[in-house]
């Protein structure tokens, strides 16, 4: 193992056993992150930009499983939303 991987690996154990945990199991978010793509992709973008923003909001997952797409896709159903500071501040967050 690369020690910057290593050191990744032992800042998750000890977050793990500190009891620093995403409220939900991080499949369940992903499941939920792929359901929004496909709200987005049927046009459906309010729908979709609320699942992110609930997802986004549980800070441990956020901090753990950093995917700037997931803000990507936020920046374009708020633009698509008209939206535009919103937007603007997801896309940042990208």
């Amino acid at each position: 193992m690369e020690p910057g991987e290593k050191a990744r690996v032992g800042a998750r154990i000890a977050a793990i056993l500190a009891d620093k945990k995403p409220l939900v199991a991080p499949l369940d978010y992903l499941t939920a992150l792929s359901v929004a793509v496909e709200e987005h992709h049927l046009g459906r973008n309010d729908d979709a930009a609320a699942i992110i923003v609930d997802v986004l909001a549980d800070q441990v997952f956020a901090e753990q499983f950093p995917v700037n797409e997931i803000y990507y896709l936020l920046g374009t159903c708020y633009q698509e939303m008209g939206m535009a500071e919103e937007a603007a501040q997801a896309f940042k967050r990208s």
